[in-house]
C-alpha cells in the first residue's frame, strides 16, 4: 500500500491484521514492563524464516514487510498502548533482539541480507523511542551481520545511561541466559550478572 504522508500510513499500521502464518513464523512479544513502566519487546529475529519469503516474493512478502513496520511503528508508541498519559511513567521502550538460530543460509544470501538491512534502518528512524536494549543468543552470523549492519543503524541500537539494578530486573523478569550489549557486542552470562560482570558503554 502507498500512503499520502506519515500519519495516513501510521493509521493502516494501527489497524493492520498480520495473517496467521505471518504470525507463526514471524513472532515479536511483548514480555512485560521494566520498573518505569516501559514495555519490553523481545525480537526474535533468528528464528524468522526471512529468506523463504524473500525468494517467495509477491504478496507474501508484501504481508512480511506490512508486519517489520507495524513492529516498529509498536515500538514508537511504546508505552502509550498501555497507559493513559495520567499513569504514563518513562516515554520510551526496552527492546531485546533475540538472534537464536540466526543461519549462515540467511547470511550468505544477497537479497536476504539487503532486505533486512532495508527494514534495519527503521531503527535509525525511531531511535529516540529506546530506552536500552540487549542483544541475546549472538553466534557467529549473526555478529557478522550485525557488523554489516552497524553503518546503517549507527547510534540507534547503543546503550545509554548504564544501571544494573535496572539490568537485573529485565534479567530477573524475563529469564535471560545469555545477553549482549548494543553499545560493545560483549557477551555477558546470566551466572555472573551478580558479580557485576556487565559492560557498559565506554566513551
Amino acid at each position: 500500500a502507498k500512503f499520502l504522508n506519515n500519519e495516513e500510513q501510521n493509521d493502516f499500521l494501527d489497524r493492520w491484521k498480520s495473517p496467521k502464518e505471518i504470525l507463526d513464523k514471524f513472532p515479536y512479544y511483548i514480555s512485560g514492563f521494566d520498573i518505569e513502566k516501559r514495555p519490553v519487546f523481545i525480537f526474535q529475529i533468528g528464528k524468522w524464516p526471512i529468506r523463504s519469503f524473500v525468494e517467495k516474493g509477491g504478496q507474501a512478502l508484501d504481508n512480511l514487510s506490512t508486519h517489520m513496520r507495524q513492529f516498529f511503528r509498536r515500538i514508537e508508541i511504546g508505552p502509550r498502548a498501555f497507559f493513559n498519559e495520567s499513569d504514563l511513567g518513562a516515554p520510551d521502550t526496552v527492546t531485546i533482539i533475540d538472534w537464536e538460530d540466526f543461519s549462515l543460509s540467511q547470511l550468505t544470501h544477497g537479497p536476504t541480507v539487503q532486505y533486512i538491512l532495508h527494514h534495519f534502518t527503521a531503527f535509525q528512524r525511531i531511535q529516540d523511542s529506546f530506552a536500552y536494549g540487549y542483544y541475546l543468543n549472538v553466534n557467529t552470523f549473526a555478529s557478522h551481520f550485525i557488523s554489516l549492519a552497524k553503518p546503517i543503524l549507527g547510534s540507534a541500537l547503543e546503550r545509554r545511561d548504564f544501571d544494573i539494578a535496572r539490568l537485573l530486573k529485565v534479567v530477573n523478569q524475563i529469564n535471560l541466559v545469555t545477553l549482549l550489549m548494543y553499545n560493545n557486542m560483549q557477551v555477558v552470562d546470566a551466572h555472573i550478572i551478580s558479580s557485576l560482570c556487565v559492560y557498559s558503554k565506554t566513551s
